[in-house]
């Protein structure tokens, strides 16, 4: 059986496609289960980043309020990126796939 979205073949009883995340009834049709944006979705690995650079240059602390630690982009926000010194740190772990969004979840690439 194959997704009818993307083409990927699908496990025995999958409810879900697991490239696309298209759901899949027992008649073949397939629904997206995703609106066009959640909160609950994982984050952005290219957003995230591109959020860490933009607040380097000026505006600190965007990347944590869109991966939704808000205490600690408020914390960047008033400190200035921690000197700037915090968000090189969060620059680098974005980079080596190590930073998550609030929810302890990695970054989609």
């Amino acid at each position: 059986m194959y997704c009818q979205k993307c083409g990927a073949e699908l496990n025995e009883g999958a409810l879900y496609c697991q490239k696309c995340g298209t759901a899949v009834t027992s008649t073949g049709a397939s629904q997206n289960r995703y609106e066009p944006y959640s909160a609950d979705e994982p984050k952005n690995w290219t957003i995230t980043l591109l959020l860490a650079l933009i607040g380097f240059l000026g505006i600190g602390g965007i990347q944590r309020f869109y991966t939704g630690h808000i205490g600690l982009g408020v914390l960047y926000l008033l400190t200035g990126g921690l000197c700037g010194i915090g968000t090189i740190i969060d620059i680098i772990m974005i980079l080596t796939g190590s930073y998550t969004d609030a929810k302890g979840r990695p970054l989609v690439k």
